[in-house]
């Protein structure tokens, strides 16, 4: 059913609030509002109809340019031992050795932390949940996991993590090699509810930044598979001065002024900034491209 755009939108919540403030985002709002007044149907499956079907529709509808795939990733953090960096980064390119002769893997990137440095961040990604299940469960990763652990350099510092990808704007300009530098941002949105405009708005903050941001690569948000109010986005900017400018641009800053954190999060985002050690490419990356290639 269509909506006269001259009609003020039903209310249905902080959501219809937040939504109604572009034209684009009343879809969203009128959606939720027509979900929650369905007979039978609880808030979270009306809002997991909303996230997964309706912003993802009206990002696809968007000609930003963007590069959508269906995709698993993982979160690693550990803590090296002093003095043996050179080991923990060639433990890694074994790791990545394994995962490039299974089936699915897309790639991974390994990221030291520049204000804890012996702190190291690896982001894996996959074509799904399946395909890294049968990976971890494999006889040459059991063998290489006892290994690793037994060697002492390393300890976890963070329980492993899923996520699923909800969108990725490129800089087709610039490839992925010509960034040193990456900043993980984690959110912590108030509740479900306000999760499809916070997805909207992080894709507005990205294209903000890839038509004013200098050194900016791509910006890419994940969503967290343990439930529906964590997110982590990724900016890939060339270097840390690019990653400190980033937002700072007029375009970005004035929308950030009328779009505030607090909109989404009581709390705000936690930031921080990484060095690419290496960059992992997997058989999977090709076919996750075509189909990236294939969605526009």
């Amino acid at each position: 059913m269509q909506h006269d755009a001259r009609e003020p939108i039903p209310e249905g919540g902080e959501v219809a609030r937040l939504a109604a403030r572009d034209l684009s985002n009343r879809r969203i709002a009128e959606t939720l509002v027509i979900a929650e007044k369905t007979a039978g149907l609880r808030p979270a499956r009306c809002l997991t109809r909303a996230s997964r079907g309706v912003v993802s529709g009206w990002v696809e509808r968007r000609d930003m340019r963007e590069r959508r795939t269906d995709m698993y990733v993982t979160r690693n953090e550990s803590e090296v031992t002093l003095g043996r960096p050179v080991e923990y980064e060639s433990t890694i390119d074994e790791l990545a050795g394994l995962n490039q002769q299974m089936p699915g893997y897309i790639g991974a990137t390994l990221l030291q932390s520049y204000g804890n440095p012996t702190r190291y961040t690896h982001i894996g990604r996959w074509t799904d949940r399946e395909a890294a299940r049968a990976a971890v469960r494999s006889e040459q990763f059991s063998a290489f996991a006892r290994s690793a652990l037994a060697s002492g350099l390393f300890r976890p510092v963070r329980l492993p993590e899923a996520y699923e990808s909800v969108f990725e704007v490129d800089n087709t300009a610039v490839p992925d090699s010509a960034s040193t530098c990456e900043v993980l941002v984690d959110w912590t949105l108030k509740n479900a509810m306000v999760a499809p405009a916070f997805e909207a708005f992080a894709h507005d903050v990205a294209d903000l930044m890839k038509q004013s941001s200098v050194g900016f690569v791509s910006s890419r948000l994940r969503r967290f598979l343990g439930n529906d109010t964590r997110y982590l986005t990724i900016a890939i900017v060339t270097d840390q001065a690019a990653a400190r400018s980033r937002l700072l641009t007029p375009e970005v800053q004035r929308f950030l002024e009328t779009h505030p954190f607090t909109d989404f999060a009581t709390a705000a985002p936690f930031a921080e900034t990484y060095y690419v050690v290496r960059r992992y490419a997997g058989a999977g990356a090709t076919a996750a491209q075509s189909a990236a290639t294939a969605a526009r």
